[in-house]
């Protein structure tokens, strides 16, 4: 295998660990539904009706249009 291969592989499988580690960690998929809850509150307290709310805390969850 090429080097320029080898690294990309080893960078991969690497991704691919830390991934299988996050998985594995309850309380950070915990952190991140209570920070988009806070959010949704927050935008509601702010004037924003809640199906606008949604729309807003989806759309920073997904990739931007182009």
């Amino acid at each position: 295998m090429a080097e320029k291969e080898k690294d990309s592989a080893d960078w991969m499988d690497a991704a691919v660990a830390f991934i299988e580690h996050m998985n594995q960690r309850d309380d950070l998929f915990d952190a991140v539904a209570a920070l988009n809850k806070k959010q949704f509150d927050a935008l509601v307290r702010a004037g924003f009706r809640e199906d606008q709310a949604i729309r807003i805390v989806a759309g920073m969850a997904s990739k931007p249009d182009k």
